[in-house]
C-alpha cells in the first residue's frame, strides 16, 4: 500500500469515525440544553438513545459501503427448484 493511500484511507476512518460519534451526542446534547431551558428530565435520555439509534444505522450504512457483498456458494435458486409434475412421470 502506497503511503498516499494509507492516509486517504486513514482520513476516511477518521472522518466516519468523528461522524458516528456526533451523531450518537449531538442529540443528547441538544436535549440537555432543552432539559435546561424547560426544567424538565425528558429530553436528555431520549436525546441519547436517539442518538445511538442513529449512530447505529450509521454504522451499518458506513459497513455497507465499505464491505464487499459476500460471495455465495450455492448454486443459483433456478437450480434449487423442485421438478414439474411432467417430469417426475418420465
Amino acid at each position: 500500500m502506497k503511503p498516499r493511500d494509507y492516509w486517504e484511507q486513514s482520513s476516511q476512518w477518521l472522518a466516519r469515525t468523528i461522524t458516528i460519534v456526533l451523531l450518537m451526542v449531538a442529540p443528547g446534547y441538544v436535549g440537555s440544553l432543552l432539559d435546561r431551558q424547560w426544567h424538565s428530565r425528558v429530553f436528555t435520555p431520549l436525546g441519547f438513545l436517539l442518538g445511538i439509534a442513529f449512530a447505529v444505522a450509521a454504522l451499518l450504512v458506513f459497513i455497507k459501503t465499505v464491505s464487499p457483498p459476500p460471495q455465495r456458494d450455492t448454486p443459483k435458486r433456478a437450480e434449487n427448484k423442485p421438478p414439474k409434475d411432467d417430469q417426475l412421470h418420465k
